[in-house]
């Protein structure tokens, strides 16, 4: 017998309403435990939210397909519930949460607000150090911010010198099979066939000014 599944998030009726009771209970439980300690409940909280729509996910054959539908039907109805804190960016971030960390290794000396400019970060080795100097140096999530967004300004800074360094025919590359569209940014000689680079990209350039007189070229 082939289970019936919602338009709406992919998965049976009968699964959704069991995630959505599971994530209930686990904030009302957070929302009860908060009263000692309501950071330390809220991580845990978003961690076990994360490990449940992930479950879940898995659990779907097409989850590649569904997975947003659900987060998109869960938003809804938890924040018609709680009124608030489950947009659907804030439940992706509680599911990249739970896949990235085990429970053991949150820190209850870091907010939420930390936790969702870590997980951002792609690189395991700098996240790591960026949480632990978060961590030693008792950085607030504003402060915190501000260094992330130093070391990734950095970080980028260095790759556009090191694509700098390669030769534009190495940096523009023809893609089989497909067809792309480069825009080349330069200051054009009178001569306009000679001051083009030498780029293969095997059909005709269409060379626009700044005036908007527009000229095209074989290469």
């Amino acid at each position: 017998m082939k289970v019936k599944t919602s338009k709406q998030t992919g998965i049976s009726p009968t699964t959704y309403h069991s995630l959505l009771k599971d994530i209930s209970q686990i904030y009302e439980v957070a929302l009860s435990d908060g009263n000692e300690n309501w950071n330390k409940a809220a991580l845990y909280s978003n961690w076990k939210i994360g490990e449940r729509i992930v479950k879940i996910e898995q659990g779907n054959n097409e989850r590649a397909a569904y997975g947003d539908r659900i987060l998109k039907e869960l938003s809804r109805d938890l924040n018609r519930k709680f009124g608030k804190g489950f947009s659907e960016r804030n439940l992706r971030y509680m599911r990249k949460f739970y896949q990235l960390y085990e429970a053991k290794e949150i820190h209850p000396e870091l907010m939420w607000a930390h936790y969702i400019l870590l997980i951002l970060i792609q690189d395991a080795k700098v996240r790591a150090a960026l949480e632990k100097k978060a961590i030693s140096e008792g950085l607030s999530p504003g402060e915190f911010k501000k260094f992330v967004d130093k070391v990734a300004a950095g970080q980028s800074g260095k790759a556009g010198d090191e694509r700098e360094e390669k030769p534009i025919k190495d940096r523009l590359k023809r893609p089989l099979m497909g067809l792309y569209t480069y825009r080349i940014s330069r200051n054009l000689s009178p001569d306009l066939a000679n001051g083009l680079p030498n780029v293969d990209l095997g059909f005709s350039v269409v060379v626009e000014s700044t005036l908007g007189d527009i000229g095209k070229l074989r290469v």
